[in-house]
């Protein structure tokens, strides 16, 4: 009951930037999170969770690794692992196995971006026709027009999220280096098509605030909160587990109590060639937990490999993880198993 009730009060939803501030600053207060009546609550909601994840919650699947941006804090230029682009029956094989184990939600996402791959809206129908409950699409939105959001929303897709990071073209220009105009003629006529097809399909945006784009959070607002179907705002960015050191001010590692990551325990990325990483800020595969091409999702998930990660995670072992001992992501992303 305790669980519910806190989890209820701290799961606020809508645009109200002060209470989503607030509540972050609620999960780094010493006061808060070094309480002995607060940390009994999070240790029972997290091994509630942990008993409930037989099988992944989301599979996170890169059809293609190539990406026609570069965002000023996206590692993808430095990427040294070899690109390329799913086949049609790797894809499948991870679908069918998403089917068997009963996986409810997959996303078309990882360091590539989804709407190059010519295929996209075929591998949304096939897992639309392979009964998964939820079909999303993480994109930045550029290639993005009106033909393939038809083809989409006629594919069954359920969800996009287009990151913007910004409410003016040079802001968004500073950040993304492409055209801001261009991104939002395709949101809007994304919601176009999809209200005179009377899709399912919903709209959501996402901002990152740090140092470029914090002037711009309410103007955001006014600009997206009645056009779309949410707002997803993270008020920090991660250095992609120290890709990135050095070209932002992250947030200090100065934990009060560092705790297991969600991560481990709440998805599954798989690269386009059937690769699974630790997680999905493992660009590089440098802790490889398996590969889907030869083996099965069920098999890497309950393997040796991750067993072992997680325990340690449980232990507080982080240094012992090369990936986790200093990733800011833990903090900005992870860390509260409430949310």
């Amino acid at each position: 009951m305790g669980t519910r009730i806190l989890n209820g009060l701290l799961t606020i939803y809508g645009y109200n930037y002060g209470v989503i501030k607030a509540r972050w600053f609620f999960f780094q207060s010493p006061l808060i999170v070094l309480n002995p009546f607060y940390l009994s609550l999070y240790d029972l909601n997290m091994k509630s969770a942990i008993r409930r994840r037989r099988i992944p919650r989301t599979v996170r699947i890169e059809t293609t690794a190539f990406c026609n941006m570069c965002c000023v804090f996206c590692p993808h230029a430095d990427m040294k692992r070899p690109k390329g682009t799913m086949s049609d029956s790797l894809y499948k094989k991870i679908i069918d196995e998403c089917t068997s184990l009963g996986v409810q939600h997959i996303n078309f996402v990882g360091m590539g971006e989804p709407t190059i791959d010519p295929k996209l809206p075929e591998r949304v129908r096939y897992a639309q026709l392979r009964n998964i409950n939820d079909v999303s699409l993480t994109s930045n939105g550029l290639f993005l027009n009106e033909e393939l959001g038809v083809n989409l929303i006629e594919a069954g897709l359920d969800r996009v999220s287009i990151s913007l990071d910004a409410a003016t073209s040079k802001t968004y220009e500073k950040i993304h280096r492409a055209d801001f105009n261009i991104v939002k003629q395709n949101i809007l006529s994304l919601i176009k098509q999809r209200n005179e097809r009377k899709s399912k399909l919903r709209v959501e945006v996402s901002f990152h605030e740090f140092e470029l784009n914090k002037s711009e959070v309410t103007l955001f607002i006014r600009e997206f909160g009645d056009m779309v179907d949410r707002i997803s705002f993270i008020p920090e960015i991660h250095d992609w587990a120290g890709k990135i050191k050095g070209k932002f001010k992250f947030k200090e590692m100065t934990f009060h109590k560092r705790l297991p990551c969600m991560a481990l325990w709440y998805g599954m990325q798989i690269y386009w060639d059937g690769k699974v990483p630790l997680c999905c800020l493992d660009m590089e595969c440098e802790v490889p937990l398996g590969d889907v091409s030869n083996s099965s999702i069920n098999n890497v998930w309950n393997g040796e490999k991750l067993r072992w990660i997680r325990g340690l995670h449980l232990k507080q072992q982080f240094n012992k993880v090369p990936l986790c001992h200093n990733c800011t992501a833990n903090i900005i992303l992870y860390q509260p198993w409430w949310i």
